[in-house]
């Protein structure tokens, strides 16, 4: 006979599967979030640039970005949120560090912040692999895709060591049927807060970095960090995790990375101010 129970369990709810309502979405299960990026602020060589993003099913601004051309601004963009004066996220450029350019996306304005090094090819994503577990740092590669302003972003390698659509973000997507979405993100959902926040930041430095070489270049100065037609999106191309390149890039101490003193940050910066 099957064994008996006393007292008699109680009668549960059917569940669906082993979580039960707990969402557990991950990098590898593909969802996405969308959002509209927005620029506020009149585009201007010498003060900041301000853009807000929201879903793009909800015109809520949820954050500020505020992209600064000036040489001497350090840091050059940073990450708002509505409530907070300091930022979730910043990135420092050259002269201030010594790689094409720095983020942080985590607590930049306090002193335990880290900063990675970003270029042109190659940058480092804090991500979560599986919800929960602690995060891990992995290489990403930003490039242009078929010779078009769109910028395209991708995890080098794969997530668990076997072969998977390597694509993390979007920002500016076109495809049939006249379709167009210039400042709109695509966002890989499960990859945690940080790995979101670096996502949006590398591509507003990648715009910005490449806007500061063709001024150089005496090209079109006034290109907006966030250009509204055609925007460049970003989705990250697929590179060999073994190349030899990523032992030279792998991730500077702040120490070696940066050059000018720690990023200083006051509640009534003017910089905050709409």
């Amino acid at each position: 006979p099957p064994p008996s129970y006393l007292p008699q369990p109680l009668i549960r709810q059917p569940r669906r599967n082993l979580a039960g309502p707990v969402q557990t979405v991950s990098l590898s299960d593909k969802q996405h979030d969308y959002f509209q990026v927005t620029r506020t602020s009149p585009i201007s060589l010498t003060s900041p640039t301000t853009y807000s993003i929201a879903l793009t099913t909800d015109p809520t601004p949820l954050y500020r970005v505020e992209v600064d051309p000036r040489p001497a601004a350090d840091p050059a963009i940073q990450l708002f949120d509505f409530v907070d004066p300091f930022p979730l996220a910043a990135a420092r450029m050259h002269p201030y560090v010594t790689a094409a350019a720095a983020i942080c996306t985590h607590e930049p304005a306090t002193d335990g912040a880290k900063w990675h090094s970003f270029n042109e090819s190659y940058a480092l994503l804090v991500m979560e692999v599986v919800p929960g577990l602690p995060t891990i740092e992995r290489h990403v590669s930003w490039k242009y895709v078929n010779k078009s302003t769109h910028l395209a972003c991708s995890i080098m390698g794969s997530l668990f060591g076997y072969g998977e659509d390597a694509m993390l973000a979007r920002y500016g997507m076109s495809g049939p049927g006249k379709f167009r979405a210039d400042m709109v993100f695509e966002i890989i959902r499960g990859g945690g807060i940080e790995f979101e926040l670096g996502i949006v930041m590398q591509a507003f430095v990648r715009i910005e970095l490449d806007r500061r070489r063709n001024a150089k270049r005496g090209r079109n100065a006034t290109a907006s960090a966030a250009p509204t037609a055609p925007a460049p999106a970003l989705e990250v191309a697929l590179v060999n995790a073994h190349n030899m390149k990523i032992a030279a890039f792998s991730d500077c101490s702040n120490s070696r990375l940066l050059r000018g003193p720690h990023v200083g940050y006051s509640v009534h910066s003017p910089s905050l101010d709409y």
